[in-house]
This record gives structure tokens, sequence and C-alpha cells, in this order.
């Protein structure tokens, strides 16, 4: 076919878009456009920060798979929906940065088919299983708070809950292994790889003018389920539990210090209230790393889990049958907030 008749052409509304031969073929008769030569200190900053998340994710991440799995007091209904959330995690860092950097520090796509494929599954996978525990643990904070006479969420229904999250996660990756392919262009100089995306195409109208209807209802779909719903949901069930928490009062025949310790946990709901809406809109945007660290920062039993871990003293305190005085102390302590979340409500304390 000349490019006289593939200019002058007319096409069928609804027929598939063929690659054209002839256009792929003469490439190899024309140079490659200029290669970006990335300077050495972008590569540098950029192996840097991978390796940092990295670690971060992992090392962080197992710690607090190890935290829940050693005690048996941390394993609550919203800690375990933690744990699935530690694993998406770890899942992200093992099968998806290194990955990502080197693609990024490489010229051409470095790794063959399978990895192009498999990468990609397991991040939408990792992600969309994040968003939607995360979720999962404001409707459970939520029913806890708000409804505390109702119970907590059985482990049947965790158990659920987890299982769906996983199924619909896996839904939303799995186009990703048919769509994900490594394409080659060969021009005279050199040949380009890449590793994108590749969807069915066809003709719109007769001018040949092509769209991937496909593509766009894949990511419609996949934006409701990552972003719109887990967002509505979330600021929604935050807004009222840390609404109920300010408004609600200590009981008036309980003791001084109890009203006391009440407007404490009053005042540090309103402090990071916000800092919870920021999370969950734009939780999409945080790396996996950064999970961790909220756990330590929001809550004293994983704080001391960590210290612990660092400290050597996990494992073998997973051993002990007496506690000991500082143990002591922590069991006082938890049952004494059991004691305040049924007589008061559950504190933000217990959101991780």
């Amino acid at each position: 076919m000349s490019f006289a008749n593939i200019a002058n052409r007319t096409c069928v509304p609804g027929d598939p878009v063929q690659p054209s031969p002839l256009l792929l073929s003469m490439l190899k008769y024309v140079d490659a456009p200029p290669l970006l030569v990335k300077p050495t200190w972008e590569i540098s900053l950029k192996i840097l920060f991978y390796v940092l998340s990295f670690v971060v994710d992992v090392v962080g991440n197992v710690i607090v798979v190890i935290i829940i799995y050693l005690n048996k007091r941390m394993r609550s209904t919203t800690n375990i929906l933690i744990l699935n959330l530690a694993v998406s995690d770890i899942m992200v860092g093992l099968f998806c940065m290194w990955v990502h950097l080197g693609n990024q520090i490489s010229t051409n796509w470095p790794f063959g088919p399978f990895i192009c494929k498999a990468s990609t599954f397991t991040q939408v996978f990792a992600v969309t299983s994040s968003v939607l525990t995360l979720t999962i643990i404001s409707i459970e904070r939520f029913f806890a708070i708000v409804f505390p006479l109702r119970g907590k969420m059985s482990e049947c229904v965790m158990g659920m809950s987890i299982a769906l999250s996983w199924l619909v996660s896996a839904a939303i990756a799995a186009p990703q292994l048919f769509v994900r392919k490594v394409i080659r262009y060969e021009f005279r100089n050199r040949d380009e790889v890449f590793c994108t995306e590749i969807w069915p195409k066809f003709y719109k109208n007769a001018d040949c003018v092509s769209h991937e209807p496909g593509k766009m209802i894949y990511y419609t779909v996949e934006g409701i389920v990552m972003y719109v719903i887990p967002v509505v949901i979330m600021i929604g069930a935050y807004s009222v539990i840390a609404l109920k928490l300010m408004l609600r009062k200590a009981p008036g025949n309980s003791m001084r210090s109890n009203s006391s310790s009440q407007d404490r946990t009053r005042k540090k709901t309103s402090k990071y209230v916000p800092t919870i809406k920021y999370i969950a809109v734009y939780f999409a945007y945080l790396n996996s790393a950064i999970n961790p660290i909220l756990y330590a920062g929001f809550n004293e039993n994983f704080r001391r889990g960590f210290k612990e871990a660092f400290k050597c003293s996990l494992w073998r305190k997973r051993n002990q049958v007496t506690p000991g005085p500082a143990e002591r102390s922590v069991v006082t302590a938890f049952d004494a907030s059991k004691a305040a979340d049924s007589s008061a409500g559950v504190t933000l304390n217990s959101h991780a």
C-alpha cells in the first residue's frame, strides 16, 4: 500500500486497528531519536532514594508482622487488618521497587516480558489491597467507636473482608497481564525497548480516528474502586468518629481523674484529625514505607514493639511465661484502656 493510499483511505467505525508492517519496516532506515543522557548525580540520587525506601519498607513492615505474630495481645481485629496491609507493602518492596529503579536508570527496558507483566500486576494488586484494607479499617473503627455496644467485627467477617479485598485486587490487576507487553522498535542506529500497555484499538469514525474503549473502561473502574469509594468512606467514617469523640462527655459519676483523661483524649483527637483526613485523601500517593512509621507514631504498642525489635528482645519476650514488672505495667495499662473503652468509648489510640 502506497503512502497516497494510506493518506486518502477511509475506515469503518468499529473495525479493529491493525498495525502497519510497512511503517514498522521503515524504521530500520531512519535514526532513532537522540538518547537523553541522565547525569550521574540524578542516577545516584534515584538509587539512594530507592534503597532507603526499600530498606524502610521491608524492615519496617516485617517488624510489624513480627510484633503482631509474637504478641497475642496485639491480635485485635484492627491489627490483623494492619497485618494484611503490611504484607501488601512488603510485596511492593520485594517485587516492584527494584524493577522501577532499573527502568529509571536504564535507557531501555532492562528486563524481559515476564517482569514487565508480573511487576505491574503485583504493584496494582498490592496498592489496591492496601487501599481496600485501609477502607475496611475505617469501617471497623467506625462501628467499634460509634456503635460500641454492637460488638467488634467478628473473625469470620474479618476473614471474609480480607479475602474479598484480595479477590477484588486480583481482578483489578489481572488486565495488566494481558495489556502489558515489551515493544521493540528497530531503528538504523539502535533499538528501543519499552514495557508499555497495548490496548485493542478500534476506528472511531470514517476519518480513521482511533480510540481504546477497553482502556477507558478499565481506568474508570480502577479510579472508582481505588480512589472515589475509599476516599468517600474514609473521610465520612473518620469525620463521624472525630465528631463523636469530641462531643462525648465522661460519665457523671466517674472520678475526676477519668474525666481529665477523657479531656486529654479529646484534645489529642482534635490535633491529628486533619492528619487522618490528609492520609485518607492522598493515601494513593503515599509510599508503602510510610505505614510502619505511622504505626509507631500513633500507637503505643507498636512503638514499644519497634523498640524491642531493635533491641533484639522481642523474640525473647515471646518465650517468657511470667511477665516482668515492666510487662505487668503494660498489661495493667491495657486492661485499664479496655475498661475505659467499655465505659467511655474507644480512643483513637486504638486506631492502629
